[in-house]
């Protein structure tokens, strides 16, 4: 809801007689504006992401007529038009306005030859649009109370005027059909920018330069007068930093020289190399430093150049609580930046902003289209962009306030943040994988699962006894559904207290113990950053305990009058801040920043695994952190109205057991109300109420967490949740990491809906409260691809969803939904099940039990098939351990061509990814009413040669290097599509029925090879016990290269008569723990079994008599049956010649000469 306008300078322009004069030309101007922004979800509304909601529209009920192209351009001049900086005023109007569309685009005024045309408009959808979008626009403050929504446009104009701005008031062209135009109130660019000066230069051992930024103007949005006690936060002298951390890695920040401003707590891993070589760099930066100061990232390589990114564009601001930076970017593939909610993986540079801050929301809190708001848990502020010759790039600012950006036509993007400094790492790949390596070796690699939590995870929230979750468990078994984890919500818990057990009578410490000593069964619980307040007896522990280290947060000494006088209840002894979470009370939050809270949550932690639960794993909820309706009218509170009597309880369990309190923050603070309204804010404004809420302090950025005011410190230093808020969730999770870690002797799994970089070396991620539609399966791989992307690999979504879809959406959950949606979920690197307490239970028994035996026997095909695949499943997450690799990918992370870059979209019936490098997965999202087995699916190949896991039969796309079609695919099996992809080899594990992990492990493997014409297949194998802690630091484990090349290219004349097959197995890391596995099959696809005479073993072994050669039921896959030893490097040789005269055999030297390309080290195929 904005109104936008326009400034237009007649600019006099000679026009050059080449294009690339022209170009200079514009570049130069640096105040060339045109084109502006649209929001296509949110009509009536733009959404840059100022303060647009608060400026008053009282005129343009109809949109005026676009004026003649006369009126803009004249033959002797250029019309540019300037920077039009969006600017918040007064208040929130109280009826929507009427969206201001754009004029049409116009053809260039002169002539220019149309072989230069392209590159003109290239460049003018970045000048002379994305600036008009905000690029260089600052918002004004909000300054005015909520009663001048109807005050009349003079009001408007004066207040624009008096905040230094620009103010036009005239009709405006649009265009018919879009809903959006520009701002009537900007700051011209000539009044914004820094020129640098007394800029150090690059010194050996130290590689980086410091410049100090003096403001051509001093603009006074957003810099409001501050109370002496708050003087020092502002920038005192800005300065920039350029960094050369290693030959891929660059560093710069804006930052103050002279003031220490707050920076993230959390630490990086050093990435600086220490034999740094600067002529090797694969990047280069170009500084201007006046008229204003600018610079350009660009890639090197062999003599081209190619810009990474281009501040040329200008809009860079500098002020306490607004920051901003704008860029360029060289294509418009990019990917990353979250937690939102997306319709395709690939971002679309459509003028649209976005919020990063971490907020609990769920589809009861929809916006008022009726779809869910588009930030989420998460803190994600990274992206890859893929360059149009196919190499990628990464850029990650480490910024933790509230945060926005906007991503403009013509390859741009605008980052603003309301605190904190502005510190950019850019990550030269080339490659996508390279990328994400790059990023985690910063920011931390994910951390290593255990082996049991790999296999399928079964809860549902509702499940108040432990006869419940004995219950769930023993009709699984029955059915025979393969699954390694039991999952048990807040029901378990005291009060809703975590660290407590409820008064059922039940005993869930026996039930775990006994799960897990008789079937290998794992428990799992969820456990919260709060704790009760207002409890008794022992469920008061977890809240004395923590009051008495002082490791709770707290209101500010200057705020406690101010609480105590609006709402007694939020003040705690100590200060302590009391917001509303699930326990039944008040409840307080813990401080995981403090250090002393490590001490703390390990005693928590040993008295629950104990006395209470033998848990094997931890779902850490709401940490965003979450308190409930904080600032909603107490009658209003979404967990009274409704529920309150035992009537309203028996049908929605435990709502009606809450207090009637809310948490109330100070709106009259500059935390809550900061001068720029970030997307954070507006976001959460435009969402429609929960069904039994109506209202909430719409401005306040504390809406459903923590007061921004709130004190934090890790004993040192003292934060406001302001700056830390969005590291809550990461703190929270580091903490329980490092507990449970002393508490059991094995690997806990832990698991986090809050998020933000770093958090993937302590907690894996489930992707929240989604619904349980079709929309939100498709949703889910993109999804779960876009947290590997951050280098989460260990992500999932909860199987058939979690929420029943609204009214609005139809019926409930289809059985055939939730059956596509199961053997989908077999491809999940998190495979869960579970399912709210309104909604039936997930679990395959429950929900397929009494359809027609396909049903689940599809299902156990699918289990069955994961199973086999965990050893390769385990590996790959191995190497995102080690080396920061993604597990599950999406397609042009393997090949960039752009027919792969489109391809994961939610509104698309045809889904495909990667497991690592060497299957190709393409779930069946088509739901067939009363068919248990669909026998068909769409697939896209890329150019390779691929084939089927199921039949071994060969598809060759090899040479097709154009356009990349769909084809309708038949499946033989499973409803699922997967495909070896040529030139890898995975290792497999056989099953015999054994209904999860802790049985199936101790069978020998199966190595599947997918060969490679001429070329040599290869593939990482790393096994250790699954459990034990750190195997790969200690040493404690097994790890193999594995290579194969076929008879049809290889020759190795020093065996007898030719031609021969090689598979080799080169041990790494040996571990004494192989001694009792075997690789029992080795699986050949495309291949038919012959007449093999002769097998030769570690070069000299004749042991042909012990190996059987066929093919596996009439496939093209040629298994060989034996059995070879694991425990030392192998060579493993077979011909079908007949080669078997013993005088001949005795006299061969069978050792492989290096030349002929056998035995070579693993290094050299890496």
């Amino acid at each position: 809801m904005a109104a936008w306008d326009r400034q237009s300078e007649t600019v006099d322009v000679t026009v050059p007689a080449r294009p690339n004069d022209y170009m200079d030309l514009i570049h130069d101007t640096n105040d060339i504006i045109y084109g502006f922004e649209s929001h296509t979800d949110h009509p009536g509304r733009v959404s840059l992401g100022h303060i647009y909601e608060d400026i008053p529209h009282y005129r343009r009920q109809y949109p005026p007529a676009p004026p003649s192209d006369a009126s803009m351009y004249s033959t002797t001049s250029l019309t540019l038009l300037t920077s039009a900086s969006q600017a918040s005023l007064a208040t929130t109007p109280t009826r929507p306005a009427q969206p201001i569309p754009v004029n049409p685009a116009r053809k260039f005024p002169f002539h220019i030859p149309k072989k230069y045309q392209w590159a003109l408009w290239a460049c003018l959808v970045v000048f002379l649009v994305a600036l008009a979008s905000g690029i260089t626009s600052i918002a004004l403050m909000k300054t005015e109370e909520d009663n001048h929504a109807e005050e009349s446009v003079e009001f408007v104009e004066g207040l624009c005027r008096r905040r230094g701005c620009q103010y036009r008031d005239e009709d405006l062209p649009v265009d018919d059909g879009k809903d959006f135009g520009p701002p009537s109130c900007y700051m011209p660019p000539s009044k914004i920018g820094y020129n640098l000066v007394n800029r150090d230069e690059y010194v050996p051992g130290d590689w980086n330069s410091v410049g100090i930024l003096e403001a051509i103007h001093t603009p006074i949005v957003f810099d409001e007068e501050r109370p002496p006690s708050e003087a020092h936060f502002a920038f005192r002298r800005p300065a920039f930093r350029s960094d050369y951390l290693s030959e891929n890695t660059l560093r710069f920040q804006f930052f103050d020289y002279n003031t220490s401003r707050y920076e993230v707590p959390v630490e990086l891993h050093n990435v600086r190399s220490t034999q740094f070589n600067p002529n090797r760099r694969q990047y280069a930066i170009n500084i201007t430093s006046s008229n204003p100061f600018k610079f350009r990232i660009y890639r090197r390589t062999f003599g081209s150049e190619s810009f990474l990114l281009d501040t040329c564009i200008g809009g860079l601001v500098l002020q306490d609580q607004f920051l901003q930076f704008s860029a360029k970017l060289p294509s418009e593939h990019l990917f990353g930046l979250g937690d939102n909610r997306l319709g395709s993986l690939k971002r679309k540079m459509d003028w649209a902003t976005w919020a990063m801050f971490n907020r609990d929301v769920d589809l009861l809190m929809m916006d008022t289209r009726g779809t869910t708001p588009k930030n989420l848990y998460g803190f994600q502020p990274f992206y890859m962009v893929i360059e149009n010759d196919g190499k990628a790039h990464g850029v990650f600012l480490r910024n933790s306030n509230a945060m926005d950006y906007t991503l403009l036509p013509g390859n741009a993007i605008t980052w603003r943040t309301v605190g904190g400094i502005l510190d950019f790492y850019v990550f030269l790949g080339p490659k996508p994988e390279d990328v994400i390596q790059q990023f985690t070796a910063l920011t931390g690699r994910t951390f290593m699962p255990p082996y049991w939590s790999l296999g399928f995870q079964i809860g549902r929230w509702g499940m108040e006894s432990a006869e419940q979750t004995r219950q769930l468990a023993q009709r699984n078994l029955h059915e025979k559904i393969p699954f390694d984890m039991v999952f048990v919500d807040i029901d378990y818990m005291d009060e809703r207290q975590p660290f407590t057990q409820n008064k059922t009578g039940q005993d869930f410490h026996a039930l775990t113990t006994e799960m897990l000593e008789r079937f290998g069964i794992h428990y799992g619980g969820v456990v919260f950053p709060s704790v009760h307040a207002d409890a008794n007896g022992s469920a008061a522990v977890p809240y004395t305990t923590a009051q008495e280290k002082g490791i709770l947060v707290k209101w500010p000494q200057r705020s406690v009058g101010w609480a105590h006088s609006n709402n007694g209840l939020s003040v705690g002894g100590d200060s302590v801040l009391l917001g509303k979470a699930w326990a039944n009370g008040r409840s307080a939050y813990v401080d995981y920043l403090n250090p002393k809270s490590a001490e703390w949550l390990q005693d928590m932690l040993h008295m629950q695994h104990t006395q209470l639960a033998a848990f094997s794993s931890l779902w850490l909820g709401i940490a965003e952190p979450s308190c409930f309706a904080t600032n909603t009218p107490v009658k209003e509170a979404w967990f009274i109205k409704g529920r309150g009597d035992q009537q309203d309880e028996k049908t929605v369990p435990g709502y009606g057991r809450h207090w009637n309190y809310t948490l109330q923050c100070d709106p009259a603070s500059l935390h809550e109300r900061p001068p720029y309204k970030t997307a954070a804010i507006r976001e959460w404004e435009d969402q429609s109420t929960k069904t039994h809420q109506s209202s909430y302090k719409k401005e306040l950025l504390s809406s459903q967490t923590l007061c921004m005011d709130a004190v934090q410190s890790d004993g040192v230093t003292t934060y406001h949740h302001y700056d830390v808020h969005n590291i809550y969730g990461l703190t929270a999770a580091r903490a329980l990491f490092r507990a449970a870690k002393q508490v059991r002797l094995n690997r806990t799994l832990i698991m986090a809906k809050a998020s933000f970089p770093g958090m993937q070396q302590y907690a894996g991620r489930w992707l929240g409260d989604i619904s349980s539609d079709k929309r939100d399966f498709r949703y889910s791989f993109q999804w779960i691809l876009e947290y590997s992307l951050f280098g989460n690999s260990y992500t999932g979504v909860d199987i058939c969803g979690f929420w029943s879809p609204p009214p609005t959406a139809g019926t409930y959950l289809k059985t055939e939904l939730c059956h596509r949606w199961t053997i989908a979920g077999a491809f999940y690197p998190l495979m869960r099940a579970h399912s709210s307490n309104v909604n039936d239970y997930h679990d395959p028994a429950r929900m397929f039990g009494e359809k027609p035996p396909a049903y689940l026997e599809q299902v156990r095909k699918a289990l069955d098939l994961r199973y086999r695949l965990l050893p390769y499943l385990y590996t790959l997450f191995h190497i995102a351990h080690t080396k920061g690799n993604t597990v599950m990918r999406p397609l042009h992370h393997e090949y960039t061509n752009v027919d792969m870059i489109n391809f994961v979209s939610a509104d698309s019936e045809q889904i495909q990814f990667m497991w690592g490098a060497a299957l190709m997965i393409t779930p069946v999202l088509e739901v067939r009413e009363g068919t248990a087995f669909v026998d068909q699916v769409r697939i896209t190949f890329p150019p390779d040669r691929f084939y089927d896991f199921f039949t071994g039969e060969v598809i060759d796309r090899e040479r097709v290097k154009s356009q990349h079609e769909s084809e309708m695919y038949n499946l033989t099996d499973v409803s699922i599509g997967l495909h070896g992809r040529a030139g890898h080899i995975i290792a497999t594990q056989n099953r015999n029925e054994q209904l999860n992990t802790r049985e199936s492990r101790k069978n020998n493997f199966t190595v599947v090879i997918f060969p490679k014409m001429d070329e040599y297949s290869s593939g990482e194998f790393f096994w250790d016990d699954g459990e034990s802690q750190d195997t790969h630091e200690n040493k404690n484990h097994f790890s193999a290269w594995l290579r194969y090349k076929g008879e049809d290219s290889v020759l190795y004349p020093l065996l007898p008569y030719g031609y021969w097959h090689v598979f080799i197995l080169e041990v790494k890391q040996n571990w004494t723990g192989m001694e009792n596995y075997f690789i029992e099959e080795i699986q050949i696809y495309g291949m038919q079994a012959r007449r093999y005479q002769q097998v030769i073993i570690d070069r000299q072994h004749d042991r042909t008599g012990e190996f059987k050669f066929a093919n596996k039921n009439g496939t093209k896959i040629m298994t060989i049956t034996g059995a070879i030893p694991m425990t030392k490097t192998m060579t493993f040789l077979f011909t079908n010649d007949d080669c078997r005269q013993e005088d001949t055999y005795c006299k061969c030297d069978l050792s492989i000469p290096a030349e002929e390309g056998v035995i070579r080290s693993a290094d050299s195929l890496k």
